[in-house]
């Protein structure tokens, strides 16, 4: 090839000049052409100007210098033996034919080995693999664009540069063989033989403004010329050339972003990662029918569970197959009608990669709260739909380039799900092998699937409980997720949380509202057990904490982490006689009170770790100790220590000292102030004191219910008691009971109701009231002999229980329940042979499934434990179904003892399929439980459980008779009306219409109707009706005996037929399932 400049009349060739030229030139810029012993072209400016852009680009060589770049980094200096290192390329617009051009001709450099072998798959986006459509349009999209560009790639993309009327098509000469036939791209069409080396895809736009003229185009390139013949997919898709909004300066294209441009949507996207990454393909798809929204029927989306629908918004695409559709585009549009026209406002837009989205409902949600979409200036909303496989639309877009659907808003409610289970300070048993836990949740919408999370840090860091995959649709209303439990151990800060998944990639996320306690229970479920051997002065349970429990045992002490099961000594030998303890309500701050009578000796020990360590609080007896110190807590932690000290003073043996003392430290026990002192004196030169003047004991007793007042009750002598209370504020006491009891007295208080009942031991009774507190009787409520007239010998409470636990002795030795402050007292042993002379309850009626409690009882032989689950519970009572509508069934029963909660099983044919657990309040209570439910036949089965298994189930079927369902009614002529109706039951059954006249409000019986076949049509006539007067109808299935339960259904608008009415209905079209008159 030769080249030579142009100039004017220049016939002399023996100058030429002979450099690198390009292979393919632009034939319309070459002035003269002839051949002397081969081609040579006389440059004119327009070609030097192309060649110069030429030689200044050369992109595909840019492009085969990289690849080799990707080939060594990614398969090693070896990349050249290696058949499998291949790269894939994705281009956009003149990319494409970068990319093309490199595959076609070049090799990569340094090597004799051609681009097109190390390139295994290309994709390009918006190319103009034909040019761009010539003539004059394209001449405009490229104004404004500098001359490189107008005279480079623009000419090869098909565009002349000047402004010409009509279609110009650029040719380029191929200076080898001096063909001038092909434009540019056209020169890029290879061999069957050449393509199957490279596997190719294209991706083409229809968002163009001018398809009028040019036809479908993405504003730059049309659908057309975007093309491969080879290709294995030419997708076509509604959006843009790019991201901007113009390509040239006099004709702009549409603002293309997001799903809008072919560089930015999700098609794009999923293509990418389907065809080149997964190397697979999704085609095929095809629709049903017109896509639709749940509410479409009503045109109104209400947001509430209606209709059955749920509360989110969903779009049914209708397709055949969800895997064979890669994405769906929906816009929704705010619609505003004005005198002056109709305005649409785009207010959301998504890329939905359907073929991810496959669940049971074969539905995406877009919107779980209308509030989100709701804007009152807006009239109407538009959702257009558009749907793709990984050949673009699986429609004809030229008939139907989408599908639009016209709804209203009226906002009540969003999707929501709620936990009801476990609730804020609940505590759950863990820990046990084969012990589940049901955390109870409601939702108003469908689910495709659930997953559940706990943690232990208060929601910091979340841990998977169960995935129950994409199997089953939830539905609205309560939601029972089955925990295993046994593997987890003690919490204070425990939280669960459920994922509800609406659809593949909609779900709501809640957790419950506050931490709840896990707590691991006693292992052994026997009624008593003895724990410690010895002689058992005091215990104590941690109410927040009812696993710490504290006893006094031969004069040590020990503490249990485990409800009593195994204990540990925690304070090394005492000084003295430890007598009483003290606990805060987390098990943390421990106060130990002893001493010895008769001698000034008194010590108070303090531990603030739970134990792990004591020290010695500085107080001291002025007088030798008479009654041992006593001790209580307060919710802050404040320590009160109540103790008696006297002796013979003056030298006299007639004159002598009596000291009530009550000491508090609200520093956990680093210093202590007075808060009571009550003296006497006592003076006569005849006779000494007496032992009844001193103080024997004296009891303290506190209620969060009334943190204003310290109860305490003092003993002096043998038989003389008073009964006092103390303001903490104004250390005023006040007097409000005496009596007599050879006995030590007890002080107990609990909450009755958001009132302090104060409970005092006398003799062989128990007195309670609610106290007055300017002094007098206050009305004592004083309890029947509680085991024929034994002494009561001590008191125990939990606050949190509101149970009062007794002990008697010397007669009958048993250990006494109240448990609901009336009375009644419950006896929990046999008749003992040894004095039970501590006890103390714990507050395990907090956790979730369990009403009763574990109780602590000290002997002089020992500690010992009562758990109630003792063995498995029995067979629940008076089991009835109590509702059944078409909805759901709702049955009661009779709770049992022993037991902490029950079992509600349901299912149909196939056994039982579906559970719910309802905690145990209180023995002998009623329980009810709803079943939400559509089926005929139902199976239920109901069932106690505690520690030790499962009592015997009550079984019951419940067989329900839909009545019809009615599709349509008709008013034929003044005589006749007509109703279409479906048979909804599988048993044998007629039906009974009854008619009420509007007339007389009078119903009547006008005909039975046989039965037919689950599912079919059948029609009813009434023509026994008058006209200009209203009726309603009523149908009722006919039971085939009383073991069934028989629905009906009204139709409840008024049906008023007309005397000019005369035509008559002559039948009805079915239209899937809607009828159409």
């Amino acid at each position: 090839m030769i080249l030579f400049p142009f100039q004017e009349e220049y016939d002399d060739f023996s100058n030429y000049k002979e450099e690198e030229w390009p292979k393919y030139i632009p034939w319309g810029f070459v002035a003269k052409y002839w051949t002397v012993n081969g081609d040579i072209y006389l440059m004119t400016w327009a070609l030097r100007l192309y060649i110069s852009n030429w030689r200044s680009g050369q992109y595909a060589v840019r492009l085969a210098r990289f690849i080799k770049k990707v080939l060594i980094a990614c398969y090693g200096d070896e990349w050249d033996d290696n058949p499998d290192a291949k790269v894939d390329i994705v281009a956009h617009s003149m990319g494409g034919l970068v990319a093309r051009s490199a595959i076609t001709y070049l090799t990569i450099p340094g090597t004799n080995i051609p681009v097109k072998d190390k390139v295994r798959k290309l994709l390009t986006i918006g190319t103009p693999n034909f040019g761009i459509s010539g003539g004059n349009l394209a001449t405009l999209f490229s104004e404004g664009h500098p001359d490189w560009m107008e005279y480079g790639e623009d000419v090869e993309c098909n565009v002349w540069p000047q402004y010409s009327i009509g279609r110009v098509e650029v040719y380029f000469v191929n200076t080898e063989t001096g063909d001038t036939t092909k434009t540019w791209t056209g020169w890029l069409s290879i061999d069957d033989d050449y393509i199957t080396e490279v596997k190719y895809s294209t991706i083409a736009g229809t968002r163009g403004r001018y398809e009028n003229l040019y036809g479908e185009n993405d504003g730059v390139v049309c659908v057309g010329r975007a093309w491969i013949r080879e290709a294995e997919h030419n997708a076509v898709i509604y959006a843009g050339h790019d991201h901007g909004t113009t390509t040239g300066n006099i004709i702009p294209t549409n603002p293309a972003q997001g799903e809008y441009s072919l560089t930015e949507c999700t098609f794009t996207t999923e293509f990418i990662k389907k065809w080149i990454i997964d190397d697979e393909e999704i085609v095929g798809g095809a629709l049903q029918g017109d896509p639709y929204l749940s509410y479409q029927g009503n045109n109104v989306w209400t947001g509430e569970n209606k209709n059955n629908e749920g509360a989110s918004l969903r779009l049914y695409p209708n397709v055949s197959d969800f895997s064979d559709i890669l994405v769906l585009h929906a816009v929704i549009t705010g619609v505003d009608i004005e005198d002056d026209g109709i305005t649409y406002t785009p207010l959301k837009s998504w890329g939905i990669p359907v073929y991810k989205c496959e669940n049971p409902l074969d539905a995406l949600v877009f919107a779980t709260n209308p509030w989100r979409l709701y804007d009152d200036e807006y009239d109407l909303y538009q959702a257009r739909i558009r749907i793709y496989d990984m050949d673009g639309y699986i429609y004809d877009y030229d008939a139907k380039e989408h599908y639009d659907i016209i709804f209203n808003i009226d906002p009540k409610d969003s999707a929501k799900i709620l936990p009801r289970r476990p609730m804020p300070g609940e505590v759950v048993l863990v820990g046990w092998d084969s012990l589940d836990y049901r955390t109870d949740w409601w939702t108003n919408d469908y689910g495709v699937r659930r997953r559940l999370f706990y943690s232990t840090d208060n929601g910091a860091s979340w841990i998977p409980i169960m995935d129950d995959g994409y199997e089953t649709i939830t539905d609205p209303g309560d939601l029972y997720l089955t925990w295993d439990v046994s593997g987890l151990s003690d919490c204070n800060y425990a939280k669960v949380k459920v994922e509800y998944y609406l659809g593949r990639h909609a779900k709501l996320i809640a957790e419950t509202e506050g931490p709840f306690i896990m707590r691991v229970p006693p292992i052994y479920p026997k009624r008593w057990n003895k724990w410690l051997a010895g002689d058992v002065r005091d215990i104590e349970v941690a109410e927040d904490a009812p696993n710490y429990v504290f006893a006094i045992v031969d004069n040590k002490l020990f503490k249990s982490s485990d409800f009593g099961k195994t204990w540990q000594r925690i304070f090394p030998d005492p000084g003295c006689v430890l007598y009483s303890l003290g606990v805060s309500r987390d098990g943390k701050l421990i106060v130990v009170g002893g001493g010895e009578i008769n001698n000034t000796k008194m010590e108070i020990n303090v531990s603030k770790d739970g134990g792990k360590s004591f020290f010695l609080a500085n107080i001291g007896a002025s007088y030798p100790l008479q009654a041992y110190p006593d001790v209580v807590m307060d919710k802050d932690k404040n320590i009160f220590i109540g103790y008696a000290e006297g002796a013979i003073i003056n030298n006299s043996p007639w004159e002598a000292i009596n000291r009530e003392v009550i000491l508090r430290s609200s520093d956990k026990g680093k210093t202590w102030e007075v808060l009571h002192v009550c003296e006497n004196y006592f003076s006569n030169p005849a006779v000494p004191p007496s032992p009844e003047f001193f103080t024997r004991a004296i009891e303290l007793g506190w209620s969060e219910i009334d943190p204003e007042y310290l109860y305490f009750v003092t003993q002096r002598g043998s038989g003389y008691q008073v009964t006092k209370y103390l303001s903490l504020s104004s250390g005023d006491t006040v007097v409000i009971k005496t009596g007599y009891s050879d006995n030590p007295p007890h002080v107990e208080v609990i909450n009755d109701n958001g009132k302090p009942r104060v409970y005092v031991n006398y003799g062989n009774r128990v007195y309670s009231q609610i106290p007055v507190k300017d002094g007098g009787d206050g009305g004592w409520n004083i309890s029947q002999y509680i085991d024929a007239h034994s002494p009561v010998l001590s008191l125990a409470s939990s606050e949190k229980k509101g149970m009062l636990i007794a002990s008697t002795g010397w007669y009958a030795c048993g250990v006494y329940l109240e448990k609901n402050r009336d009375n009644d007292w419950e006896k929990i042993t046999t008749r003992w042979g040894v004095v039970p002379r501590v006890v103390e309850v714990s507050p395990v009626d907090a956790f979730s499934n369990s009403w009763n409690g574990i109780y602590y009882v000290g002997r002089n032989d020992g500690l010992y434990v009562y758990n109630p689950f003792y063995g498995p519970p029995g067979q629940i009572t008076g089991v009835a179904v109590t509702e059944v509508t078409q909805g759901g069934i709702r049955i009661e029963w009779n709770g049992i003892d022993n037991a902490y909660g029950y079992w509600v099983c349901w299912g149909y044919a196939g056994g039982y399929t579906d559970s719910s657990f309802i905690p145990a309040r209180s023995p002998n209570l009623t329980y009810e439980k709803w079943i939400s439910t559509g089926k005929e036949l139902v199976k239920i089965k109901v069932v106690a459980e505690n520690f030790e298994g499962r009592g015997a189930p009550v079984e019951l079927e419940v067989r329900r008779i839909f009545p019809p369902k009615i599709l349509a009614k008709f008013v034929g002529n003044a005589n006749t009306i007509e109703f279409v109706l479906k048979d909804r039951s599988s048993f044998e059954t007629g039906y009974e219409v009854y008619r009420k006249d509007g007339s007389t409000d009078i119903e009547e019986l006008i005909a039975v109707l046989p039965s037919y076949s689950k599912g079919e049509r059948f029609i009813f006539r009434d023509s026994t009706v008058s006209p200009d007067i209203a009726y309603e109808y009523r149908f009722v299935p006919l039971s085939p005996s009383s073991d069934y339960y028989v629905l009906e259904k009204t139709y409840k608008n008024k049906i008023v037929t007309h005397a000019h009415l005369n035509a008559s209905f002559t039948g009805f079209q079915d239209r899937g399932h809607k009828l159409y008159i």
